[in-house]
């Protein structure tokens, strides 16, 4: 797993970017489901901001379920940046729960507001 994150850490360093989600799977009602800690993990592993991005409608071309994208079907996919954490992963108070938490709520408020 560390060269794994050494990988990652190397990449990001580089510019690249690592495409998370941080409920680990779709949701089949809609609805916000608990997050892994493992994303805000490698983010203070790495040293690196996170970039809150809201993804409405997938469900539609890429139904939970289903191994197929269903692309007759019309459908238009939000994306939509809801904001950055830089965390001070130095702080004596750093906790990832607490970043975790951060964005749970920044994803919260969104939803209701679209």
């Amino acid at each position: 797993m560390i060269n794994n994150l050494e990988a990652i850490k190397k990449h990001l360093a580089d510019g690249g970017i690592v495409f998370v989600f941080p409920e680990g799977t779709r949701s089949r009602d809609g609805k916000l489901a608990a997050f892994n800690k493992g994303v805000f993990s490698i983010a203070r592993y790495c040293k690196a901001p996170i970039h809150l991005i809201l993804i409405k409608n997938t469900n539609v071309l890429f139904r939970p379920g289903t191994f197929s994208f269903d692309t007759r079907a019309f459908n238009t996919i939000k994306l939509k940046l809801i904001g950055t954490l830089e965390p001070d992963f130095k702080s004596y108070n750093f906790s990832v729960s607490s970043v975790a938490q951060n964005a749970r709520a920044l994803f919260e408020k969104n939803l209701l507001h679209s």
